[in-house]
């Protein structure tokens, strides 16, 4: 048996199929594998939380590839990568991009958090960590302070999401960079060693207070975990109790001492423990109650100390008074997988010989084998659903309301690709979310934190427009893009009508960007890209982070724009399979225009088959794209106009011979 840190077993290379209680996807794995011809990365990758790591590997497996993202070999993309939340001691860092940076692996929902504040530009790269740092396990180190971290910016971009047992309950903000999606139900149970002298326990409440005159506790969580029970007394034809350090041993009994565990701070389930006993997730613990526990020796093997790590009965192993708390669904995965269940070969048991308690009566588990599952009425049984939670994952949010990202599709509601497959969310011992709507519905996006941390404006930016008006000159000397986490911006030119019928951006392909540390910039756009009308025009400033849309928008100057009349003519010729040629002539009543030529097959959204520069305001385009027979083709010519001569459009035959 080994008692230091795991090994993740994986499943072979070739992705297996499998039937769990009707469910039929492939075996999951620890990280993500490569099959033949196949990438180990994903389009959206995570980490965090080691409670819902393997349900997350599950449902990688289930959601499958995206074939053919091209350019990279391979290029064959899972949609959805996991990372587990430890690993063995040579494995504690993580790629999770073809080419990409080295991170160091977030242990827990508080590190995967920070991790994906950190990939968004959230937060300042120094403040990332990882718990379990070699060689002394549970010392935290900075991603950026390592040796092997030299880039500032190293988990920038690397991660798109978060696993997360606990939602927010500090930096909630109707305006969040980031939303806590719900996906599934979980209960945590207390678990105990296989030797314990525990006795069946009930949660009990936060008045469980030993007897004053007995020194006898009841047998209840509260009572553990408040240090109002210290001691198992056992004896023969007796019932066991728990007793405070002040009970006098009888005739007969002995006397085992409690050892209660909470996992390390960054775990969620730590948190949650903390909230339910302690009434805060960072709540100070008691004396008796601790998150390391010191080495000893089993059965002539060496446990070295270490940090709880949830779910993980390292900390507990033939310790008869023992106790730490475990995720059912973890549990129930951890037995499927020594119970050799297809499909869970990549499931690491860290059990370590650990056994989940009856509570209140309420055993936590039905079935067996294949068919293991969390008993439902843990979930809704009033006594035991105190310890029932909702479980996440972290998504920045503007991409969660853009329909066109992955994102989306992801985590957005009930039908979303999570959200869908709850046969594997299922499988892996979890309670699904039966709410149709609301912040207990799957996929609910509503639930944010983090507010984005914006630049600071000291006073409004100016434009000015040059003496020959041939562009808009910006000065953002007061702007300041240099602010906390951030990682700079872009900037587009808005012009919005004078009664607000309309509103464009005048340079869409082409924003202004600011680098992370900017606290000054001057820039133009062409007065051409301006259309005719009269304008206010603003800038909008935009995030580069994944998680923000618009900083600000800000008012600078009134601006007419009156340009003359144009007109366009236009010959095509060409012979069938041969390039064709155009002569394009743009006149007005006076002046010349000058801008550039676009045709368009039949229309103004077709395909480009020619372009051209205006001299002395004709232009001859050569080298058409070649038509294969003969025929009419309606042709779209477009001027985009000038700073003087308006846009015009007209369309034409070309008679193709």
């Amino acid at each position: 048996m080994n008692y230091s840190f795991k090994t993740r077993l994986a499943a072979a290379s070739g992705l297996v199929a499998l039937v769990v209680g009707g469910l039929v996807p492939t075996a999951a794995n620890a990280d993500p594998i490569a099959a033949t011809g196949k990438s180990p990365y994903g389009q959206l990758a995570g980490t965090g939380s080691d409670t819902t790591q393997d349900v997350m590997n599950g449902l990688q497996i289930a959601i499958g590839r995206v074939a053919g993202t091209g350019g990279v070999n391979p290029d064959d993309y899972w949609k959805l990568t996991s990372y587990d939340a430890t690993s063995t001691v040579e494995n504690q860092t993580l790629v999770t991009k073809y080419g990409g940076n080295t991170i160091y692996r977030p242990n827990g929902s508080s590190d995967g958090r920070d991790a994906l504040l950190t990939a968004i530009g959230q937060k300042g790269n120094t403040t990332g960590k990882y718990t379990y740092a070699t060689p002394s396990p549970g010392a935290s180190v900075s991603w950026k302070a390592d040796s092997l971290i030299a880039a500032a910016d190293q988990v920038f971009g690397q991660v798109q999401y978060a696993r997360s047992s606990a939602g927010p309950t500090t930096n909630v903000s109707t305006t969040g960079a980031v939303s806590y999606v719900p996906f599934a139900k979980d209960a945590v149970d207390y678990a105990v060693s296989a030797n314990s002298v525990l006795p069946a326990l009930s949660v009990g409440t936060d008045q469980d207070a030993a007897n004053v005159v007995t020194n006898v506790a009841p047998n209840t969580l509260f009572a553990i975990y408040l240090c109002e029970a210290t001691r198992v007394i056992t004896k023969v034809g007796q019932a066991t109790k728990l007793v405070n350090d002040d009970y006098t041993l009888g005739t007969g009994e002995s006397s085992t001492d409690i050892n209660a565990y909470i996992p390390q701070s960054s775990s969620g389930t730590g948190k949650f423990w903390a909230l339910k006993f302690y009434g805060a997730e960072g709540a100070s613990l008691p004396a008796c109650v601790t998150r390391t526990y010191p080495e000893r020796t089993v059965g002539g093997e060496v446990i070295p100390a270490g940090s709880v790590q949830e779910h993980d009965g390292t900390a507990i192993t033939m310790d008869a008074g023992g106790i730490t708390p475990f995720s059912i669904p973890k549990w129930v995965a951890m037995a499927k997988h020594t119970a050799n269940v297809a499909g869970f070969e990549g499931v690491n048991d860290v059990r370590e010989g650990a056994v989940l308690g009856t509570l209140n009566g309420i055993a936590p588990t039905a079935g067996s084998g294949s068919n293991l599952k969390m008993n439902p009425t843990f979930l809704t049984n009033g006594s035991t659903s105190f310890l029932a939670r909702s479980v996440y994952n972290i998504v920045p949010y503007r991409l969660l309301t853009d329909p066109s990202s992955l994102e989306y599709a992801m985590f957005n509601g009930r039908n979303s690709l999570i959200c869908q497959n709850s046969a594997t969310i299922s499988a892996y011992g979890f309670g699904l979310l039966t709410a149709t709507s609301g912040a207990n519905s799957c996929g609910f996006t509503g639930t944010r934190a983090y507010s984005f941390v914006a630049p600071t404006v000291a006073s409004a930016p100016t434009a000015t427009l040059d003496n020959t008006d041939e562009e808009v000159d910006f000065n953002l000397s007061t702007f300041t893009v240099s602010n906390g986490g951030n990682r700079g911006a872009k900037i587009y030119v808005v012009a919005t009508a004078l009664d607000g019928s309309e509103v464009y951006t005048v340079n869409p392909e082409d924003p202004e960007i600011l680098a992370a540390d900017t606290t000054a910039k001057t820039f133009s756009v062409p007065f051409s890209d301006l259309r005719e009308g009269t304008w206010n025009l603003g800038i909008e400033v935009h995030s580069n982070l994944a998680g923000v849309s618009v900083y600000g928008t800000y008012g600078l100057v009134t601006k007419s724009v009156i340009r003359t009349e144009t007109t366009v003519s236009a010959t095509v010729s060409g012979k069938a399979k041969r390039f064709g040629k155009a002569v394009v002539t743009v006149s007005a009543a006076s002046g010349t225009p000058t801008g550039t030529v676009t045709l368009r097959r039949k229309n103004a959204n077709g395909a480009v088959i020619g372009t051209g520069e205006l001299t002395a305001g004709t232009v001859t385009i050569t080298n058409l794209t070649k038509q294969r027979s003969k025929g009419k083709l309606k042709v779209y010519v477009e001027y985009s106009g000038d700073a003087d001569f308006s846009a015009s459009s007209k369309t034409v035959t070309w008679n193709v011979k």
